[in-house]
């Protein structure tokens, strides 16, 4: 139950969010066993990628 207040939360909070380093929401599937967003493509792989990779990290900062 918990995770479905979060997902609808998600649902409600994304398409109100406009920053360059948010992600946009395009859609999402609220099946009751498969439930997902449909996020914009990130060109370089996903957040969780780019910051487990020190090098990436640096690379990323000096480019702001």
């Amino acid at each position: 139950m918990a995770d479905l207040k979060a997902f609808k939360s998600e649902i409600h909070a994304l398409p109100q969010i406009r920053h360059r380093n948010i992600v946009k929401l395009y859609g999402f599937s609220s099946f009751a066993e498969n439930s997902f967003f449909i996020y914009e493509f990130m060109e370089k792989g996903s957040l969780r990628n780019i910051l487990s990779n020190d090098e990436e990290v640096v690379e990323n900062l000096i480019g702001l």
